[in-house]
């Protein structure tokens, strides 16, 4: 996940450098509601989400591998052993992203009345989400809260030739 997410991480800065241009166009020093509105701001947001959704599920559709999987040797595939549907790779980041979101939220709350308890409850909250992580080592076939929901496993590929 640390390799992915790092290239995801340089996804998601050359689609913020996309939105420099607009900024320097609007008279804006950043990208917030106060200076561009917040049509402009739910564009850029909207855009972050699709790189990050985009990635996965393009790797995910295409050969079961996103980068940080292949030097790993681990394979994402539905029950049947196939490959994920669009619908199918939709769904498993759709699961995967749900236990994530009150620690997104609380935190959202916290930034908007500056409290320092309520980001801490939002800190908190996502151990929610580190739950369904660590389910696999409690379940039998080694999946993630997000795997069962979606009906998906991640495989361990032998090595050829070792």
């Amino acid at each position: 996940m640390v390799s992915d997410c790092l290239v995801v991480l340089g996804l998601l800065l050359l689609t913020t450098l996309l939105f420099v241009p607009l900024l320097s166009h609007l008279n804006a020093k950043a990208l917030v509601p106060s200076e561009v509105g917040w049509f402009w701001v739910s564009i850029y947001w909207v855009s972050l989400l699709l790189v990050w959704v985009g990635f996965f599920v393009f790797f995910w559709v295409r050969r079961g591998q996103t980068v940080g999987m292949q030097a790993w040797h681990l394979r994402v595939e539905n029950e049947r052993g196939m490959l994920l549907t669009w619908s199918g790779a939709l769904t498993r980041i759709g699961y995967a992203a749900v236990p994530w979101l009150p620690c997104l939220v609380v935190l959202q709350l916290a930034e908007r009345y500056q409290s320092l308890s309520i980001k801490y409850i939002g800190i908190t909250s996502s151990l929610i989400g580190i739950a369904g992580l660590l389910l696999m080592y409690a379940d039998p076939q080694k999946r993630t809260w997000h795997d069962r929901q979606s009906k998906s496993r991640v495989i361990q590929l032998t090595k050829l030739g070792i």
